[in-house]
């Protein structure tokens, strides 16, 4: 049955539940007087992440007639679940969401995603104590799979301010998590700059064309030099 309650206002999102109520292992649990049970394990409180968490968003599922879980797998009050969590030990989830979407147009593919970081970002960012996940990405389309993860990895602790950005200087890059800017470009200058960590090896080459853009300035340059 759907749980009942004052009713989230916020983003969208339906809780799957994994047989929820099972009971923390490996140590004891105790009641808190604000009626929070803490994971105690030799004495000393431990936070508890519960790393199965899954859930779905009902806007993202729309675009390509994906039905939801059955109503009685569905959450839709915030409360309701914070509360299980208090109930059972559980200080974090780490929300998830099953592929359902693989077999789908590259396009509406592409649309679904962006929809449904989008919704887990703000949905986090509401409840940053207790919720944390897993962005998703398309990998039955590499090429756009590496724009997805390149635009989710972004992030630190510091911003430019938007205000402070002069006339001549663009912003190429903004964090979609916080709408902080996340790279610039000079309009009349060989200049541009992005904040965040560009390796193109070892690993992932999602920022090649970065240093590609870069070697086509000194190019340009070195030209203009040498002419």
């Amino acid at each position: 049955m759907l749980i009942s309650g004052t009713m989230n206002t916020g983003p969208s999102l339906a809780f799957v539940d994994c047989e929820f109520g099972a009971s923390a292992g490996g140590g004891s649990v105790q009641a808190h007087e604000t009626g929070r049970r803490e994971v105690v394990i030799s004495g000393k409180r431990v936070k508890t992440v519960d790393v199965h968490a899954h859930c779905i968003v009902p806007e993202a599922a729309q675009l390509i007639n994906h039905p939801l879980e059955a109503p009685g797998l569905q959450w839709s009050n915030i409360d309701d679940r914070l509360a299980q969590m208090d109930q059972t030990g559980v200080d974090v989830q780490a929300l998830s969401i099953n592929p359902y979407w693989y077999r789908t147009e590259r396009d509406a593919v592409a649309e679904l995603i962006r929809v449904q970081n989008e919704t887990l970002v703000e949905f986090c960012a509401s409840h940053q104590d207790r919720f944390i996940a897993f962005a998703t990405a398309a990998l039955q389309y590499p090429d756009l799979a590496t724009e997805q993860v390149e635009i989710t990895s972004q992030n630190h602790g510091f911003a430019i301010d938007p205000e402070s950005v002069p006339d001549d200087v663009e912003v190429t890059h903004v964090n979609l998590y916080d709408g902080t800017i996340e790279g610039l470009r000079h309009t009349a200058r060989e200049v541009s700059c992005v904040q965040y960590h560009p390796e193109a090896s070892p690993g992932p080459h999602d920022a090649d064309y970065l240093f590609a853009s870069f070697i086509r300035a000194m190019e340009r340059r070195k030209g203009a030099t040498s002419g």
